[in-house]
């Protein structure tokens, strides 16, 4: 194998720095590390895939359905992206158009699996299935699927399933349902690889890693800190996971000895500082009209939602109308609002203005750049804004305008890591502190986690340096241009 990708959702260089995996905090001491920043608007697995920022593929992890409504979707299939396989190539094709055999296991929002010369198993989330065994159209070439299910792969485990419908509160057998999902996928990805004679590998452990930082990495800084208490199987079994974890990136590192390695993620996980509000700042400045109701309604599906048994909550989400109603909640007069911010994921958010072509709003389009600019000025001299480094700025306009572009924040709301945009609280700025109490899989459950994505992803070559363009962005897009530039010129 030439080049070896693992990817890691959900963590950064702190998270193996803990002592729990010598093999990888060996790899980060010997290879080289590039420093990258996410906006957490733009979905990172898809800006390595592509080598585009959502502006252009439109990968956003919510983004409005632009049908003249304020109508919002979190699904994202990659096959969405406008020109893929034309102006937009995927790093697997590129490489098989270049001679190399490629081996693409698990990496999200890719399904149905595409057509290599290699083998493809396509990863869940983004709008696609999130199951637990392997079917037809997640497998290429159909053959492989077979193998898959002899070796007991598991396509994903995430921490509604586990606790809502495997009932797996017990910590010992919740981390192991996530570290025996490693350990398969690990497993699967070597044979498939040796069997096929890959060139170029690809493959992600994404839910478990990122389901672990979520629970614990506030309850890992209390320890740090001093602050409250913790339940030590909790920790235990994290540190237990994160050692078997190590384990699983050595055999594949050392399997595949003469490869290049990069070892990358999509983002951080944080502990949570504040919520930020964006819709209340927007008020404070007379640029959005208050709805109480709303506001109470919104905030009641939100707190309450938990209660609903995770087998209801699939089948609700099956229902488009239903789903499209929940994810498309307001908490704003939408007819008088000059603009808005759409808070449903947990990430960044940034601020649309209310137009009356794209979202049937009070704004003519020609008016959008004034209204865009008169936000940014008034955030970015707002005392409490400039007191906790919060920055605005009007999207880029070096762009051709598309779909994709339109659909895409008119202001970047630019936070310090722990400050996540909600609007879940009244206030603009509503502080999260560290929660006393230990955090325990019942509490997961009532989404009581303080901890949210982080901007600063991980991003390491080993046994070889970073192959980058002069023009290349320090954003996640810049994994695309290494990979590019490797398989640029085929080796004779």
């Amino acid at each position: 194998m030439k080049l070896l990708m693992i990817g890691l959702d959900g963590v950064d260089e702190k998270t193996f720095r803990r002592g729990w995996t010598p093999f990888v905090e060996s790899m980060l001491d010997d290879g080289e590390m590039l420093k990258l920043e996410e906006d957490l608007l733009s979905r990172g697995w898809s800006e390595i895939v592509t080598g585009k920022h959502a502006s252009l593929s439109g990968a956003l992890y919510e983004r409005p359905k632009m049908n003249g409504t304020l109508e919002w979707t979190e699904s994202f299939r990659f096959q969405d992206i406008e020109g893929l396989g034309d102006s937009t190539k995927a790093i697997w094709q590129v490489a098989n158009e270049h001679g190399y055999r490629t081996g693409i296991m698990n990496v999200p929002t890719t399904f149905p699996a595409s057509e290599v010369d290699g083998f493809f198993v396509s990863g869940g989330g983004g709008g696609g299935p999130v199951t637990q065994k392997p079917e037809e159209d997640q497998v290429y070439p159909k053959e492989i699927l077979r193998g898959l299910v002899e070796d007991g792969y598991v396509v994903d485990e995430r921490l509604g399933s586990l606790l809502t419908e495997k009932k797996l509160f017990h910590a010992k057998e919740f981390f192991e349902c996530l570290d025996n999902m490693n350990e398969k996928r690990c497993n699967s990805f070597v044979r498939l690889s040796q069997e096929s004679e890959i060139d170029f590998g690809f493959v992600v452990f994404k839910s478990s890693p990122v389901t672990i930082e979520t629970l614990m990495v506030a309850e890992i800084e209390k320890k740090e800190y001093g602050i409250g208490a913790i339940d030590p199987e909790m920790l235990d079994n994290t540190e237990r996971f994160y050692r078997k974890l190590d384990g699983y990136i050595e055999k594949l590192v050392t399997t595949f000895a003469d490869a290049q390695v990069l070892l990358v993620s999509d983002h951080s996980i944080v502990p949570r500082k504040a919520a930020v509000n964006l819709n209340q700042l927007l008020i404070n400045k007379g640029l959005q009209i208050a709805s109480s109701s709303r506001q109470s309604f919104f905030s009641l599906v939100k707190n309450y939602k938990h209660l609903i048994p995770e087998s209801l909550r699939t089948a609700l989400k099956k229902n488009s109308a239903i789903k499209t109603g929940y994810e498309s909640l307001v908490t704003f007069n939408k007819e008088k609002s000059l603009a808005f911010s759409m808070a449903f994921s947990n990430g960044a958010h940034g601020i649309y203005v209310n137009d009356r072509e794209r979202f049937g709003g009070p704004v003519d389009k020609g008016d959008v750049k004034a209204v865009a600019e008169e936000i940014v000025n008034a955030i970015n001299v707002d005392p409490e804004c400039l007191r906790h480094n919060i920055v605005a700025s009007l999207k880029s306009a070096n762009v051709n305008y598309s779909r994709a572009w339109e659909q895409f924040p008119d202001i970047v709301v630019s936070t310090p890591d722990g400050f996540q945009t909600s609007n879940r609280f009244s206030k603009f700025i509503t502080e999260t502190p560290l929660d006393k109490d230990p955090m325990t899989l019942h509490k997961a459950l009532q989404d009581k986690r303080l901890s949210g994505k982080g901007h600063t992803p991980l991003a390491v070559v080993y046994r070889g340096e970073w192959l980058l363009n002069n023009t290349s962005s320090r954003d996640l897009t810049a994994i695309y241009d290494h990979i590019v530039n490797n398989f640029a010129v085929r080796e004779k």
